[in-house]
């Protein structure tokens, strides 16, 4: 299938195969799609669920009113399966560890950056050591 409009160039829908520009078009279709998820539930005045699950072993939710609301209508219902019921434990339970890893890294990210600071700090404090050793 090919898409053509004037102001576009022609392409081919098919899966990508470069993994960094894949990443970059999931991150950018992902915040239109979010977006347009946004602006259906409130022209709609609708509740909707959504959940992408990226090639990076992602999982982006979106949800309105949030996420743990519309996850708990799922399995607070009466009416849904018990499969649904374990599906919808599974998604939060993939939410938390992708959030613990996204902070995780963030912690590693800041503690490394720390590190960076203090050597120059040790080296001083070093060359200062060995400057009062020789007056002494």
């Amino acid at each position: 299938m090919t898409r053509t409009n004037k102001w576009r160039k022609k392409i081919t829908m098919s899966k990508m195969l470069n993994e960094n520009k894949l990443q970059i078009t999931i991150s950018n279709k992902r915040i239109g799609v979010f977006k347009k998820s946004s602006e259906l539930t409130t022209l709609c005045g609708i509740e909707m669920l959504l959940i992408v699950f990226s090639p990076a072993n992602k999982v982006l939710p979106f949800a309105h009113p949030s996420v743990d609301d519309r996850l708990f209508g799922i399995l607070g219902s009466s009416s849904s399966s018990t499969r649904l019921s374990h599906e919808a434990q599974h998604l939060v339970v993939a939410n938390q560890l992708s959030k613990t890893r996204e902070l995780n890294a963030q912690i590693i990210h800041v503690q490394d950056q720390l590190e960076v600071q203090k050597q120059p700090e040790k080296a001083v404090t070093q060359a200062l050591q060995v400057v009062h050793d020789q007056r002494c």
